[in-house]
């Protein structure tokens, strides 16, 4: 009896958990390997972020949507089949969300998924309370080296061509774009491939919010930069102050004291500008340095932004995740992103 009772203190110690009548629990299974290999996986020039802890796990492969290591959802040519969806997402996987609060998701997902799978699923998790996001990214290079794209935080929105409010970052001032934009341009102008770079005026409005767009769609790559968060009151105002100004250079031009070419100009200028944009292509955001990076330096490398990520439906990751990764590289302070809902 002695020697019995030894061994099963023995088998104790060694951490086995016994059930009565000598039953033992078998082990824990062991986490199930990755669905996708290094080289599946979308390249970012961002990969330098803590990997996440204590997150929900999900893999988004060409065929499938798995959670914690198993299937979840089949995917019909990479995309939800409509019975899987609803208007607030996914509710298989808000099922699943709900049995377990955390805060923070951590992706997998293939270089060429669609963008619209990955809204789809954090439609879901944002749904669910879930505010921080962590992309498994592959380093730039031709090696395997993985790491993590980990912004601020992270938001769903409808498309709109208005302000979008992002929840922990303060808006940036309009001004602020404008003063750094001369910089901005040179940046494209010096390397760029495509020449998109546009150009800046002197006539630009004051005052406002800046929305910042990062934009992708079929081969091209966006930053569109626009003037939001004045009402029409404001609008209206700020349109009868610049024809009030027009009428009163018309007259002194009339009276002399103002150069006719200098009226000619103004009047065909048009109002103050409200927009700019830059166009790259898709290559020019996959290696360091890149131009992307080039340009948002001197406006978001050092001072918090916050972005709106916009992509057609059908729109590959990579796409989606280079732009993201190029416009805020590793040393960048982190983005606030508020992903778009495609239409």
């Amino acid at each position: 009896m002695r020697a019995r009772n030894a061994a099963l203190t023995r088998a104790c110690g060694l951490g086995l958990v016994l059930l009565g009548c000598g039953k033992v629990e078998p082990p824990p299974a062991p986490p199930a390997p990755p669905a996708l290999g290094p080289l599946e996986l979308p390249v970012s020039l961002r990969a330098a972020d803590p990997a996440p802890i204590d997150s929900y796990a999900c893999e988004i492969t060409p065929g499938e949507l798995r959670w914690d290591g198993a299937s979840l959802l089949t995917l019909q040519g990479g995309r939800v089949a409509p019975g899987d969806r609803d208007a607030s997402g996914l509710p298989a996987l808000r099922a699943r969300l709900q049995t377990t609060p955390r805060a923070r998701i951590a992706i997998s997902a293939h270089a060429m998924a669609r963008y619209e799978t990955l809204a789809l699923v954090l439609q879901s998790a944002s749904a669910a309370g879930v505010r921080q996001l962590s992309l498994r990214v592959r380093k730039s290079g031709a090696g395997a080296e993985l790491g993590w794209l980990s912004p601020a935080a992270f938001q769903i929105t409808p498309a709109t061509p208005g302000e979008v409010v992002l929840a922990n970052v303060a808006p940036r001032p309009w001004d602020d774009f404008t003063a750094a934009w001369e910089a901005m341009q040179a940046a494209c102008s010096s390397g760029s491939q495509t020449g998109g770079c546009g150009y800046v005026t002197s006539n630009v409005a004051a005052g406002g919010k800046l929305k910042l767009i990062l934009h992708a769609k079929g081969q091209g790559l966006n930053l569109e930069f626009q003037r939001v968060g004045l009402s029409a009151q404001e609008q209206a105002a700020e349109e009868k102050q610049r024809k009030a100004q027009l009428t009163a250079h018309k007259e002194d031009v009339a009276q002399g004291r103002m150069n006719k070419t200098d009226l000619e100009k103004e009047m065909l200028g048009g109002p103050p500008a409200t927009e700019a944009s830059f166009q790259f292509r898709a290559s020019e955001a996959l290696n360091p340095p890149s131009v992307l990076s080039a340009v948002m330096r001197p406006l978001c490398a050092a001072k918090a932004c916050g972005a709106v990520v916009s992509a057609e439906s059908i729109t590959p990751l990579v796409r989606v995740v280079s732009l993201i990764g190029a416009a805020f590289p590793d040393g960048s302070v982190l983005p606030s992103l508020a992903f778009e809902m495609p239409q």
